[in-house]
């Protein structure tokens, strides 16, 4: 088994939904069912890699190669009497930074201790650490979180020990050495030269509980209308989105292929990924027409 981890910057509103009405929200985003933490489903991230896969591979010979990789579609599956598992397993698209408005600097992007070591267990599991120079040096326990209001500033922020405004609430903060846990997040974002400058100036960690608490209430709802012949306007429904400069990775994980006969190995899979992925952008979720779901993507592999 190879193994790898997404990167996808959102770029444009994302809405990945759940089907399910949650009171004034008609269309909620995904969330996990215990944190309430936003994410986008495996089986959601794997059908947006499988068409963006499909619309690179569009050669009759090469969409035989998307079926190996994603398992066959049904048409597929009828022709050859037959079906099999895909080669690529997807995890759910979990939640890095989270874009919150702020009174300084137009916005801030906030993580908490609970998602950080959960990144480290992730890259531990799928044993990438030799790709993560940067984690045997990151100590959470040694940063100062204890004010219930509190942050942590990077320790080379323009802003030293003072206030920082998220939303309506007011968080005292103070300069920690953050430096490792910058690089390591900027690992998930290769395209823009000038990321870990940004991250210097509109990083915050906050305590778990009060991202919790921004990450479900500070998200994005929009009104969707429409005008009548007498130019009223009626609502037909809210729709919850990730705002852009949402930051979320995903687990990937290749087998070698399943179908009978075939001799592709783990590697082969993840070159066809990464080939898929050159042109670094990749739409996710509903309302591709009206240009919502667009990621910048980095594909982080193991050291070979």
């Amino acid at each position: 088994m190879k193994t790898a981890i997404l990167g996808l910057m959102t770029h444009t509103p994302l809405h990945a939904g759940s089907g399910q009405d949650m009171g004034i929200i008609d269309l909620p985003i995904q969330r996990e069912e215990i944190t309430q933490w936003p994410c986008v489903y495996g089986s959601s991230m794997k059908g947006a890699l499988r068409c963006h896969a499909e619309g690179v591979f569009d050669k009759p010979d090469e969409r035989v190669n998307v079926n190996l990789i994603f398992g066959p579609d049904a048409d597929t599956a009828n022709k050859e009497k037959g079906s099999y598992a895909g080669a690529l397993n997807v995890g759910d698209a979990r939640l890095l930074l989270f874009p919150v408005r702020s009174l300084q600097g137009t916005f801030r992007w906030v993580c908490c201790p609970a998602n950080i070591q959960r990144l480290l267990r992730d890259i531990d599991y799928l044993q990438l650490a030799d790709n993560f120079p940067q984690l045997a040096k990151i100590k959470l326990d040694s940063l100062d979180l204890n004010n219930e209001t509190g942050g942590c500033l990077p320790a080379f922020s323009h802003e030293p020990a003072a206030k920082v405004y998220l939303e309506e609430y007011c968080f005292n903060t103070m300069q920690q050495p953050l430096e490792n846990i910058i690089a390591l997040i900027a690992r998930f974002v290769d395209n823009r030269p000038e990321f870990v400058q940004q991250l210097q100036e509109k990083l915050l960690l906050i305590q778990d509980e009060q991202f919790a608490y921004l990450v479900q209430h500070a998200t994005p709802v929009h009104a969707h209308n429409i005008l009548d012949d007498q130019k009223t306007s009626q609502n037909l429904w809210y729709e919850e989105t990730l705002a852009p400069e949402t930051l979320l990775y995903a687990p990937l994980q290749a087998t070698d292929t399943r179908q009978k006969g075939s001799d592709k190995k783990a590697d082969w899979v993840l070159e066809n990924i990464e080939t898929a992925l050159k042109h670094p952008w990749l739409q996710v979720g509903g309302n591709e027409t009206v240009g919502m779901g667009w990621c910048a993507v980095t594909l982080l592999q193991g050291v070979a």
